[in-house]
């Protein structure tokens, strides 16, 4: 899936899903209005020719972080992140810690 996001609004406003990542897959997640800027990750789908054709037909403006710049997926980390119920399964469930003396006097609850 390849998603963009408008970090303003904080909404999907283009998505596409296929079975690869490839440059098609990013040009059809285009859908901004012109004079829009496009910022990525350097993915080769992004750095590819068509990608950057694309970009240009439809008057948007490419952007791209510099090599290792994690700042560049941050604001779409929150997109693909699992909700609890995903992260819940057997493989990811942690294992409940045992109490200890002290946890009775960090209780929110009332006592009796």
């Amino acid at each position: 899936m390849c998603a963009i996001k408008d970090v303003y609004s904080g909404r999907i406003v283009g998505y596409s899903i296929d079975d690869r990542m490839k440059a098609s897959l990013a040009v059809s997640a285009l859908r901004e209005p012109a004079g829009t800027i496009v910022h990525s990750d350097r993915g080769s789908q992004f750095r590819s020719k068509k990608f950057v054709k694309a970009l240009h037909r439809n008057g948007l403006i490419g952007s791209m972080g510099r090599t290792g710049a994690c700042g560049d997926n941050a604001a779409m980390e929150i997109v693909f992140r699992p909700t609890p119920e995903q992260r819940s399964g057997p493989a990811t469930m942690e294992h409940p810690r045992r109490p200890t003396p002290g946890d009775r006097d960090l209780d929110p609850r009332p006592t009796r």
